[in-house]
């Protein structure tokens, strides 16, 4: 009975042993699926939330790309009013985004007959496709009035707003018996600044003759032209910004006699030049005239090259007079003063190029053609 109650408790021991050790690898099992439930919460949790951000980005990609759809620009002509469009023989111009890049492209210096393949690249590189149809040469070079009247309009506007003009100055030339000149008023940048502001009128003013009385007229007419840029565009602002009309100087500020302020007239010292700047001082009281100093500078120097050439030849009389007259071989100062400066820079470099090397301690390793090059200078003053 005793044996029996003994094997009866160890085998309960043993059930007891094998079910705790049951139970414990069930929590253990029980704990890690709990561990990675939570994982997975997580992950689903974050995966949630990329979801979301990514839908919210194609959305606002989906939005970019619908209004770069509306606001594509078609490259072709178009109708300027539905009127236009209904009405027999109307016609299609280019739209003005169009004359505005040709304009860019031009004030940046790029040819006409360029432009056309330009357009065709840029459009196809932003949108993916080629253009319906491209501007044609003709119209490309009929852009170029549109600047011009650009900047006379920007040029009235800024000689309009000042208070006076300093300075004038105007040169002429012909081209094929044509004569045509420039003009440049020079106004104050700022108050606080001496500096002159150019403002350039035109470069190009076609006159009927090269007499200076018809070209001093030329010049007062074009300046009086400007008027009619201000006037064109008040009557612009007036239809389609009336509250900008007041920031638009008026055509009657556009008025020569603001040099009368001790305004300058300044040209070369041609005659014809000189007598423009006459008539031009008589019609503006308070002007004054005045040469351009660096034509005064070149007629200066001009006299000095003449009176130096002179001075050699009758020095080298003797020298010259035994070379065959049908060589021609005359003396001037230019051709032998500038072979005279340009040797005379040579030695300059070879001689700091060996104070570099001995300051640097390195007087063995001057290059052999300094001295030589030095060489030759000495030679040459010895002579």
């Amino acid at each position: 009975m005793l044996k029996q109650t003994t094997s009866e408790k160890n085998s309960a021991n043993r059930s007891a042993r094998k079910a705790k050790k049951l139970a414990h690898k069930r929590l253990l099992k029980y704990r890690e699926e709990r561990i990675r439930r939570q994982k997975a919460e997580d992950e689903a949790i974050k995966l949630s939330k990329l979801l979301k951000k990514s839908d919210k980005i194609l959305a606002q990609y989906k939005e970019i790309i619908n209004e770069s759809k509306e606001k594509k620009k078609e490259m072709q002509k178009e109708w300027r009013s539905a009127e236009e469009a209904q009405r027999h023989g109307g016609k299609k111009s280019w739209p003005v985004w169009v004359v505005q890049l040709i304009c860019e492209l031009l004030v940046n210096g790029t040819p006409p007959s360029s432009i056309k393949d330009n357009i065709g690249t840029w459009y196809g590189t932003l949108y993916g496709e080629e253009p319906k149809e491209t501007p044609s040469l003709n119209f490309i070079r009929g852009c170029r009035v549109v600047i011009e009247v650009i900047g006379e309009t920007v040029a009235a506007i800024k000689l309009g707003a000042a208070d006076s003009w300093k300075q004038v100055w105007t040169d002429a030339t012909s081209r094929r018996q044509i004569p045509f000149a420039a003009l440049i008023i020079g106004l104050l940048g700022s108050e606080d600044s001496d500096e002159l502001d150019p403002v350039v009128v035109s470069s190009c003013i076609f006159t009927e003759d090269e007499k200076a009385d018809t070209q001093a007229a030329g010049l007062i007419d074009k300046i009086e032209s400007l008027k009619n840029r201000l006037s064109r565009l008040i009557e612009e602002l007036k239809a389609k910004h009336p509250d900008s009309v007041d920031s638009i100087p008026t055509p009657d500020s556009i008025d020569v006699n603001k040099l009368g302020a001790g305004g300058v007239i300044m040209t070369d010292t041609c005659n014809t030049a000189q007598k423009i700047r006459r008539i031009l001082v008589e019609r503006i009281d308070g002007a004054i005239d005045l040469d351009c100093m660096n034509h005064l500078c070149n007629v200066w120097i001009g006299g000095m090259e003449k009176a130096l050439s002179k001075y050699l030849n009758e020095l080298l009389r003797g020298s010259l007079d035994e070379i065959d007259p049908m060589l021609r071989v005359m003396h001037q100062f230019q051709p032998s003063f500038v072979p005279s400066t340009k040797s005379l820079v040579y030695l300059q470099t070879t001689l700091r190029v060996m104070e570099n090397y001995s300051s640097s301690g390195y007087e063995r390793n001057i290059p052999v053609s300094c001295y030589s090059m030095l060489n030759v200078h000495l030679f040459r003053d010895k002579i």
